[in-house]
């Protein structure tokens, strides 16, 4: 799996690469191939998808997922990331069988709320229990 996006300011180009740990971390680069820089690191199990640059270029928002949803914790939802790596938060929170299907979440032009998409159900089912579309402060 790649997933490439451009930075809308500053020419970076964020990416997904296999992680240390997780199986794949947020990496940025300049299109020179000059400034590689590590923004996330996935824990153990985990895995960042989906990436999306603010409007203003300023923050990455991405998807953690489990990559055995019976593993422990309910660290699976979107987070945003400054484009150095720093002030790292998470937006959403899902509890159960809560999870995204390969559809990135999106920020507004104005940036100041993003807009996502949420099923429910197991994942071995054929499809979601109930899909909703929520939106959330980036903050």
């Amino acid at each position: 799996m790649s997933t490439a996006n451009a930075k809308p300011r500053h020419g970076l180009i964020a990416f997904m690469r296999p992680g240390t740990v997780g199986e794949y971390d947020i990496w940025a680069v300049q299109p020179d191939s000059t400034g590689l820089r590590h923004v996330t690191q996935s824990p153990a199990n985990r895995s960042d998808y989906y990436l999306a640059w603010s409007p203003d270029g300023s923050a990455l928002l991405f998807e953690r997922r489990k990559l055995d949803p019976a593993a422990a914790g309910g660290d699976e939802a979107l987070y945003a990331v400054n484009a150095d790596g720093g002030d790292f938060r998470q937006i959403t929170h899902c509890c159960g069988e809560c999870w995204s299907d390969g559809e990135a979440a999106a920020w507004p032009p104005g940036g100041d709320r993003i807009a996502f998409s949420r099923a429910t159900g197991p994942r071995s089912a054929p499809g979601p229990s109930r899909v909703a579309i929520g939106v959330a402060r980036p903050q």
